[in-house]
């Protein structure tokens, strides 16, 4: 996105956030302009620490059904 002439540049990530490789991803995420963070409600824990540690918005859904209002609310900043 760095070469996006759009005024807001939004990143959005739906996932529990979870550790699949060794890699850290915070240096990466912590350089994205705007990281809005959708999670699923019942496993969030790591998805609200990761949100923390890079300055993202986050909310969480119940089913995939929530997206839509999910994204609606983080993109509004709520």
């Amino acid at each position: 996105l760095a070469s996006a002439r759009a005024a807001r540049r939004v990143t959005v990530l739906l996932s529990d956030c979870k550790a699949t490789d060794d890699v850290d991803p915070v240096p990466a995420a912590a350089g994205v302009e705007e990281l809005l963070i959708l999670a699923p409600a019942d496993d969030a824990e790591e998805a609200y620490a990761f949100a923390a540690a890079t300055g993202s918005r986050i909310t969480v859904m119940a089913s995939a059904a929530d997206a839509p209002a999910a994204l609606l609310e983080l993109l509004h900043g709520r």
